[in-house]
């Protein structure tokens, strides 16, 4: 008898791990961790009503000194995007993985317009290459002197005047996500 409420039980499990794969795989919460082209991130953005600046810069300052992991999207070490990823995805915004996709995303803005919680984007290493090598967030614009918060690769999670000759020579935009 045992053994038949064992078959029936792992049946029961089975078929409920089937349902739920096939929930996650339709899910449209699930598909933003993946760029999308046709996807509104500005859209559903715009929904999230827990969103404040100072909230996202608050919860990303704890991570200053976190080592720079590649591809690391959690707290135990991040790249530049999986910052930006984590910290945003704390306050229900899915942003694309992928610098170079987060880089299309919201709307570019005049630099002077910058303000605590949009992101900035930079080229990579290769300064010939048109496409965003490195992101973060910016933390303040004091009369146009922009500080941002990002994943170094050299130094982990810190804070960086755009300014700086490395960043300065590097600078792509500023973007809006709300």
């Amino acid at each position: 008898m045992n053994y038949f409420k064992y078959i029936f039980f792992s049946f029961i499990v089975l078929f409920s791990v089937e349902l739920n794969a096939q929930d996650i795989e339709n899910d449209s919460v699930a598909n933003r961790y993946h760029f999308n082209q046709d996807y509104n991130y500005y859209a559903d953005s715009s929904i999230v009503l827990e969103y404040h600046s100072d909230s996202l810069l608050k919860h990303a300052a704890k991570h200053i000194g976190t080592t720079y992991v590649p591809n690391g999207k959690l707290p135990g070490g991040f790249d530049c995007s999986g910052f930006t990823f984590y910290n945003f995805k704390r306050f229900g915004i899915y942003l694309p993985y992928y610098s170079f996709q987060q880089a299309e995303i919201g709307q570019l803005i005049a630099n002077s317009e910058a303000q605590k919680g949009d992101l900035i984007i930079f080229k990579g290493h290769d300064l010939t290459s048109e496409k965003a090598g490195h992101v973060g967030i910016v933390a303040e614009n004091k009369s146009g002197r922009i500080r941002f918060i990002h994943a170094s690769t050299s130094h982990g999670v810190k804070y960086d005047f755009v300014d700086a000759p490395y960043f300065k020579e590097r600078f792509m935009g500023v973007r809006r996500i709300l």
